[in-house]
């Protein structure tokens, strides 16, 4: 199991009134479709109907813990991370904020995130103290450590810098 998130410096992924991300970094885009196309990617229902559809040329997973509507039709559903774990193999979690802690605490091998270089406004955060991810090293709640396997140069777009890093358990 992967992870692949973008983490603003104070931990936010997200705005749950407006179920968006709040920055556009077309080039973050690019990235999370290079890295899950040909994958099979793992979300909650929220992230789900956030995107409205089911992402092409990916397998498509939701967990949904309930009698959620859904925007669309995924290739999969499951109520729970556990379960998903066990009837899916090498996959990507892409959120949300509580689907990404339940993967945290199975000790994913790689985490794939995109460090955002500000404050973002939003209530939905990634599980992790953002500024922590700025470091070579870190450990989750639980102890497990992951290092900066490859780090790219920041970049800038929309006037908001970020960078590209690659994390694996150690």
């Amino acid at each position: 199991m992967q992870l692949i998130c973008a983490v603003a410096l104070n931990g936010i992924i997200g705005d749950s009134t407006t179920n968006s991300i709040p920055w556009y970094l077309p080039r973050d885009l690019k990235h999370f479709k290079e890295i899950t196309t040909g994958k099979t990617i793992v979300m909650g229902s929220k992230t789900y109907n956030s995107l409205g559809r089911n992402l092409p040329n990916r397998r498509n997973v939701v967990i949904t813990r309930g009698a959620t509507t859904l925007a669309a039709t995924p290739d999969a559903t499951y109520s729970s991370l556990a379960e998903a774990m066990r009837g899916e193999r090498d996959f990507l979690v892409i959120g949300g904020e509580h689907i990404f802690g339940d993967a945290l605490k199975y000790q994913p091998d790689t985490l794939h995130l995109t460090i955002v270089k500000t404050d973002a406004q939003g209530d939905v955060r990634f599980p992790i103290e953002g500024h922590r991810l700025t470091r070579d090293e870190f450990s989750t709640f639980d102890g497990t450590r992951y290092t900066a396997k490859e780090r790219s140069e920041w970049m800038e777009e929309n006037e908001i810098s970020f960078q590209f890093v690659t994390f694996v358990r150690t």
